[in-house]
C-alpha cells in the first residue's frame, strides 16, 4: 500500500503508518522474533521503526533506515527476553513506522509504499504449546 506525505511546518514531511501485527499463539516457544520491513520512498528521505512497549505505556525506536526509490528491505530484531512487554492481551505488537524528508527539501512532498511490515520468527521444534 502506499502513503502520501503531509507537510509539517519546521519539521518537513512526514508519511506514516501503524499496524497491530499478530504473534502466532506459540509465541512463548519463539527463539526469536523479528519485525520485517520492505519499503521504497525517494531519497532523501528516511525512516524510524517504533514499537509499543505495553508495561511502559510508550514507544521505544527499534530501528532506523535511509530510504531510496527502489524496495529496501530490513529486519530489526526484538529481545526474547522484552517480548512479553511488546505483546498485547490479544496477542499483537503495535509498530508504527515514520518517514520523514527535511524541511529545507523543496517540493517535498512524497509517497512511502510499504510491500512488508511483519513480525516473524523461530520456534524452538522441542516446545509445546
Amino acid at each position: 500500500f502506499q502513503v502520501r506525505s503531509r507537510n509539517f511546518n519546521r519539521i518537513g514531511n512526514i508519511a506514516s503508518v501503524d499496524a497491530l501485527l499478530k504473534v502466532s499463539p506459540l509465541a512463548s516457544s519463539l527463539r526469536n522474533a523479528n519485525i520485517d520491513v520492505a519499503v521504497s520512498a525517494p531519497s532523501p528521505v528516511s525512516a524510524l521503526l517504533y514499537v509499543y512497549n505495553y508495561r511502559t505505556a510508550g514507544w521505544e525506536q527499534a530501528g532506523s533506515m535511509g530510504m531510496s526509490p527502489t524496495e529496501k528491505s530490513v529486519t530489526v530484531s526484538l529481545p526474547l527476553a522484552s517480548l512479553p512487554n511488546y505483546l498485547n492481551s490479544s496477542g499483537h505488537v503495535w509498530v508504527y513506522l515514520r518517514a520523514v524528508q527535511s524541511s529545507r527539501v523543496k517540493n517535498g512532498e512524497f509517497t512511502l509504499s510499504v510491500n512488508r511490515l511483519a513480525v516473524t520468527g523461530q520456534y524452538d521444534p522441542t516446545s509445546t504449546p
